[in-house]
Formats: structure tokens, C-alpha cells, sequence
């Protein structure tokens, strides 16, 4: 399939972005996986394979514009289409003890009644989900539903933080806190 070399910076424009996100979250919070939306594939997976590739490439430091350095994350992304709901996971090498890629990615598809893709491995996997109009099966609706799969798996593992966890009750103080100080 041609792609326009427009659209084509976009997408990969769009995984730079993202992947400057996701390493600020991992950075701050040390979450090792992540699950995730994209939106300029629309469900094609090859274009979900290019923004993957550029969240995950090394950072430019001379750049102006920092973009990736996400590889140290495990990640699922989700991009809905009008004939698909678009899946892609990659899980670095350090990583796979804790959660391997092809068994996540079926886990996730076996919950939606989509469809692992071949060649998939303890690194990366895909799957589909196709749209049924007459069964009420829409890929922008499933997506919400295909992100629970995800994460519902990687909690089994103990690998994503539970909603309950009460260290997120901690006070946090802004400035308007401290007028005496100043």
C-alpha cells in the first residue's frame, strides 16, 4: 500500500509525541508498561508499526525537538479504524520475564474475539479486531474495551499499578500552600 510522504511524517510525527509522553510517565512514576491510543493509523497496522518505531527511537539530543525514548517501556497501542481496531505491542528484552508480548497480545484478543497476527513473538505482536456493524461491533467502541483487557492482564502479573492504591491519597502541596514562605 502507497502512503503520501505527508501523512507519512505525520504518523511518524505522531510516535516522536507520544513516546516523549510515555517516557515522562515511566520517568516519573517508573510504570514499566503502558497502553495507549493512537490516532493517525486508523487501524493499519503497518502504520501502527511506524509510530511504534518512533516512540521507541533513541532521543536526538540536538534536536529542538526531543521525540521517542520510549523503548525502555513495554507498550500497547490502539488505533481505531472504520473496517478494524489496530494492535500492537513490543516489550523490551529486559522485560519479557515479567510480560511476554505474544501472550499479552493473545490474552487481549482472545477478550474482543479479534485475531493474532503471524510472526508474533515474546517482543512484538499484533492483532485485529474487525469491525461487525450488524453485531454491533465498532472499533472506536471496542478500543475502551480492549485497553481494560490489557491492563486487567498486566495487573494479574503485578505489573501495572491497582486504581485502590492508596499511596495515590498523598498530599500534594502547591505554591498557594505556602504563602508564609515567601
Amino acid at each position: 500500500k502507497e502512503y503520501d510522504a505527508k501523512f507519512l511524517k505525520t504518523v511518524e510525527k505522531e510516535g516522536g509525541k507520544k513516546g516523549q509522553d510515555i517516557l515522562g510517565v515511566y520517568e516519573m512514576g517508573g510504570l514499566e508498561f503502558f497502553c495507549t491510543t493512537i490516532d493517525t493509523p486508523e487501524g493499519d497496522l503497518h502504520l501502527m508499526e511506524i509510530v511504534l518505531d518512533n516512540m521507541n527511537r533513541e532521543i536526538d539530543e540536538n534536536s529542538e525537538e526531543k521525540r521517542g525514548g520510549a523503548g525502555p517501556v513495554g507498550k500497547m497501542l490502539f488505533s481505531a479504524g472504520i473496517e478494524q481496531l489496530g494492535m500492537i505491542a513490543r516489550v523490551p528484552t529486559d522485560k519479557i520475564h515479567k510480560i511476554n508480548t505474544k501472550d499479552w497480545m493473545a490474552h487481549v484478543c482472545k477478550q474482543l474475539q479479534g485475531e493474532l497476527q503471524p510472526g508474533a513473538t515474546e517482543e512484538l505482536a499484533k492483532g485485529v479486531v474487525l469491525a461487525d456493524k450488524q453485531k454491533g461491533r465498532f472499533p472506536l467502541k471496542m478500543k475502551d474495551d480492549a485497553i481494560a483487557a490489557a491492563i486487567a492482564y498486566l495487573r494479574e502479573r503485578n505489573c501495572f499499578p491497582d486504581n485502590d492504591d492508596e499511596s495515590d491519597d498523598d498530599f500534594v502541596y502547591g505554591d498557594d500552600d505556602f504563602d508564609d514562605a515567601f
